[in-house]
């Protein structure tokens, strides 16, 4: 059986698991509480893939189908009752790994409550938090305002 979305509001989702390691903005967005290769996201994929196809990916490789998964054109296209995830285009980091400098790349992904607040998890070791105007002035400076809309409803376990 695959997994099924659930949102875990900032509140209630761990910053760090059992193992002592944290976990990025994209299981915290997706609902993953369970240890998961999830920073793997940064070495697996590169530049050349457009963003929505990165992030499709990667909710396949999570959830098993990325069928439940929609494109929007604009936020106003979400439903009452789904959660809206904006994707940040591929940011370049070049850091030191084995003797030498190599460049990785990642996304950043924040998720809209069904109430309309925002949400995101700045990074590996910190909480997850609700974004204000001045953390969006932030994550625009970091990320810059390329990004991707998609709509996913919570799955219920049954």
């Amino acid at each position: 059986m695959s997994k099924k979305f659930a949102a875990i509001s900032p509140e209630q989702y761990p910053t760090k698991f059992s193992s002592g390691y944290g976990t990025n903005c994209l299981a915290f967005a997706l609902g993953i509480t369970e240890p998961v290769r999830l920073h793997s996201s940064m070495y697996d994929l590169d530049s050349c893939s457009p963003i929505f196809a990165a992030f499709y990916k990667k909710f396949s490789e999570l959830f098993g189908s990325s069928e439940s998964l929609r494109q929007l054109n604009s936020i106003e296209e979400a439903k009452k009752n789904e959660y809206v995830f904006m994707v940040f285009d591929f940011t370049s980091y070049i850091t030191k790994r084995y003797g030498m400098e190599i460049t990785l790349y990642d996304f950043h992904v924040a998720r809209r409550e069904l109430d309309g607040r925002w949400v995101h998890k700045p990074g590996w070791s910190e909480s997850p938090c609700y974004i204000n105007q001045q953390d969006w002035t932030g994550i625009f400076r970091e990320f810059g305002e390329r990004y991707v809309l998609f709509a996913l409803t919570e799955e219920k376990a049954e």
